[in-house]
């Protein structure tokens, strides 16, 4: 789903301030979705270390919507 997990990763270079970004005919809050999407991959790292990726992904959706993912 998405790009590949090395693509989501930050790289070195610049960096380029979200706050205040606006795209022509696009109403969205992009730095409340990254920051959004980064917790989650935070979620899916803590619970690969605990051993939950072994579980269907509809578990893990479940368990990491109860912990607030």
């Amino acid at each position: 789903r998405g790009a590949p997990r090395a693509a989501r990763r930050p790289r070195p270079g610049p960096v380029v301030p979200l706050r205040g970004l606006r795209i022509p005919g696009l109403d969205r809050d992009l730095e409340g979705e990254l920051r959004a999407a980064r917790e989650h991959l935070r979620l899916v790292d803590e619970a690969r270390a605990l051993g939950l990726h072994e579980l269907p992904s509809e578990d893990l959706e479940r368990v990491l919507a109860l912990a607030g993912g």
